[in-house]
């Protein structure tokens, strides 16, 4: 059961070369997500970095959170996704002032999802 907030390690078979990504539920029934990536994205309005002491249960270094659009993944690989607990409150708050103020290639709708949900 996925919980919004939370920070999991899901398989993602559809990159190559196939690998876990960590990533970030903003909404559990829709199985909702953003991608933590290693480095930083061209896009810089639609990112915000993840310091390795908000989530010392996944993040090895400090990441970045990809805020430019939501991924999705099939119930079969959700079943199997690890639980890392959730986010820093402090984190969560820099994720909900960066959608408010930039991640302009986030669609609204998913803007105002992720905004009601990540609180």
């Amino acid at each position: 059961m996925l919980v919004r907030g939370n920070v999991y390690v899901i398989y993602w078979n559809y990159i190559r070369p196939p690998h876990d990504k960590i990533c970030l539920c903003f909404c559990e029934t829709d199985r909702l997500f953003f991608f933590v990536n290693s480095r930083p994205r061209m896009i810089a309005d639609a990112q915000e970095i993840i310091h390795q002491s908000e989530l010392a249960s996944a993040l090895t270094h400090d990441s970045y959170i990809d805020l430019s659009g939501p991924k999705t993944f099939s119930a079969e690989d959700v079943l199997k996704a690890q639980d890392r607990g959730p986010l820093a409150p402090a984190a969560i708050q820099r994720i909900r002032d960066r959608l408010q103020t930039g991640a302009r290639t986030l669609s609204g709708r998913y803007k105002a999802l992720a905004l009601a949900n990540l609180i």
